[in-house]
């Protein structure tokens, strides 16, 4: 992680290159942000400046990328045919299944295509109760249609080769029309284009946003004709919910 308390520039290069001499295949980088309801939003240390922030996210890339590891993800990085199909699973808007204390799931009815999230409880104790008494909770919620376009934008636009027509609709049963507009807008706007059949955010330059870029503007959650406080995220990864994820996606403590 980067962007910790009392870190500075050379810090966080050193991180990258304990790992790296530790030889993986995949590496995961994130910046830390201090999340409402934890220790740190309601104590707050004191973090790097901005700018520093910055360069730490920037160097670091470039340390990664000249050992050989891609970025295929806003925090993910990993060797040649090394990359996680399992959180690409969750960035291609697929469906998995949530087992354990606070678990979540996204399923999706073959029969109706309604998209639900479900939700386990999130204390282990209290779940572990609830399944000795036979009655573990679970939370559904089915996702509107309205919101579908922004939930899968939320995910899909955080890789790199961004998406295609065909995986939209196959995912969200939602025909590519229903969001053409907003798709010509951001494009107008510099904060995505289309080759190939395939619709990816650009860099602050206009080109393939291979690495991750200080945005120039969001494309919000209502832009999309979702209400944003009805949005569910994936993971922990809850500061990315009421923009789209152009920038580094933050970890929450």
């Amino acid at each position: 992680m980067y962007g910790l308390p009392q870190q500075a520039v050379a810090d966080a290069l050193e991180d990258i290159r304990a790992a790296l001499a530790l030889r993986p295949q995949h590496i995961s980088h994130y910046q830390l942000t201090l999340e409402p309801g934890t220790v740190f939003f309601h104590r707050p240390p004191t973090l790097p400046s901005d700018d520093d922030t910055w360069r730490m996210q920037i160097e670091c890339q470039q340390a990664l990328a000249a050992s050989g590891f891609m970025q295929y993800e806003i925090s993910a990085y990993a060797r040649e045919n090394r990359r996680c199909i399992h959180n690409l699973n969750y960035w291609q808007f697929g469906d998995y299944v949530g087992i354990g204390a606070g678990a979540h799931g996204k399923l999706t009815d073959t029969d109706s295509g309604a998209i639900t999230r479900t939700a386990r409880l999130r204390q282990p104790r209290q779940y572990l109760e609830s399944i000795e008494a036979g009655v573990a909770e679970l939370t559904r919620v089915t996702i509107p249609s309205t919101d579908l376009p922004f939930e899968f934008m939320l995910n899909a636009l955080r890789l790199p080769s961004g998406f295609s027509s065909q995986q939209f609709v196959s995912r969200t049963g939602e025909a590519l029309d229903s969001i053409k507009p907003i798709l010509e807008e951001a494009s107008k706007r510099g904060l995505d284009g289309s080759v190939g059949g395939r619709f990816a955010r650009l860099s602050a330059d206009r080109t393939w946003a291979s690495v991750p870029q200080r945005p120039s503007g969001n494309v919000s959650a209502r832009a999309f004709g979702a209400d944003p406080s009805r949005i569910a995220a994936p993971s922990c990864k809850s500061s990315v919910i009421r923009h789209l994820p152009l920038c580094t996606a933050p970890a929450a403590l």
